[in-house]
């Protein structure tokens, strides 16, 4: 009897409060499905914490993913006046990581490493575009250690895919100096010469592909000059890196190539002049800056060598006198005498082996 009472006493408590708390739900109620109508609109507006990609990007459903990118190239479109920062840009890598890691089947990662690349076409900023192709690199490099065998592929797919567009980019500008100095800050940071990820699969890979992609956009804007200075960080790289691997790899991927294509064919559309990269190589052999170690001055000398026997072979046989000591000026002058009724040499099928 004594708990029928207390619960007669207890019902209207209980009403009461039913009514109270289905006003208060109804009254939050209407904002959340506002805000959920309105956030396509405000998305282009708002940061990227409150867009709230990272969610959309790694879902396992490939709708909702191929959704979310395109609302990214929206508000990548619609940047403010004063861009994006560092730190948003790494976010924003970090969740079209997962949207590479979470595609499956070839013809699906195929097209998504084009649709990453293609988000170069959304920045309307040089210092943006770079931006944006750095902190790929960066994160590609910190999460490498964690791709597993079966995913590695795609993802080095995606880094020839950004890769090919940076120099499209330059192509598209004409090989500006600007945009080359650019480039020259970005390579060190996806070659990794800081060191600060080790991912030498990354590194390999850039080396192996960097020639074939560059004979795919070369063109008469692309001078001898611009050549030598695009291909400048791998001699840097050269003679710097402890890696006698590395070293090879370089050697036989970027700089044999050159001259085996210049000893067999003549073009009128790449042009490059060995004796620029035989002084090239001398000055950087000499420099107490650069070579690391007498391994590495080795390998330089041995491409100056290579390129400066090169230009004598190619100009009719002529001998040059090839001392290792010597400062580059009358050994320099001498090749350029001989090679003034030539003025330059030129190839196309720079990497036609690789192919």
């Amino acid at each position: 009897v004594q708990i029928m009472a207390i619960q007669n006493q207890v019902k209207p408590a209980l009403a009461s409060l039913t009514l109270l708390s289905c006003n208060c739900s109804n009254q939050l109620e209407a904002p959340i499905i506002w805000h959920r109508k309105s956030s396509d609109h405000e998305m282009a507006r708002g940061s990227l914490t409150e867009t709230n990609f990272g969610r959309q990007l790694a879902s396992s459903e490939k709708n909702v993913r191929d959704k979310a990118l395109k609302r990214v190239q929206k508000w990548l479109s619609t940047l403010p006046y004063d861009g994006i920062s560092e730190g948003e840009m790494l976010k924003l890598w970090k969740g079209l990581y997962m949207t590479m890691w979470m595609a499956d089947k070839p013809l699906v990662q195929e097209e998504l490493a084009v649709n990453l690349a293609s988000l170069v076409d959304c920045l309307s900023d040089n210092d943006e575009v770079f931006l944006f192709i750095t902190i790929f690199f960066k994160t590609i490099r910190r999460e490498w250690s964690g791709i597993d065998r079966l995913r590695i592929d795609k993802f080095y797919m995606l880094i020839r895919g950004m890769l090919r567009r940076t120099l499209q980019y330059l192509q598209q500008h004409d090989w500006d100096d600007g945009i080359i100095n650019l480039y020259l800050k970005l390579i060190p940071e996806a070659l990794n010469t800081s060191q600060t990820f080790t991912a030498d699969g990354i590194t390999f890979h850039i080396v192996d592909v960097f020639l074939p992609e560059l004979k795919k956009v070369a063109d008469d804007h692309l001078s001898s000059e611009k050549i030598i200075v695009m291909v400048r960080p791998f001699s840097h790289l050269l003679a710097t890196t402890p890696d006698h691997s590395l070293r090879d790899a370089i050697t036989t991927s970027i700089f044999e190539p050159l001259a085996i294509a210049m000893e067999t064919s003549v073009t009128q559309k790449l042009l490059i002049n060995p004796v620029d990269l035989s002084t090239e190589f001398l000055n950087l052999a000499k420099d107490p800056k650069w070579p690391r170690s007498s391994a590495n001055r080795k390998s330089l000398y041995q491409l100056r060598h290579r390129f400066a026997s090169l230009t004598v072979s190619v100009c009719g046989g002529q001998q040059l006198e090839q001392d290792v000591t010597d400062d580059g000026g009358p050994l320099k002058s001498k090749i350029q005498k001989i090679l003034k009724p030539l003025k330059t040499l030129s190839y196309l099928n720079v990497v036609a082996m690789y192919r």
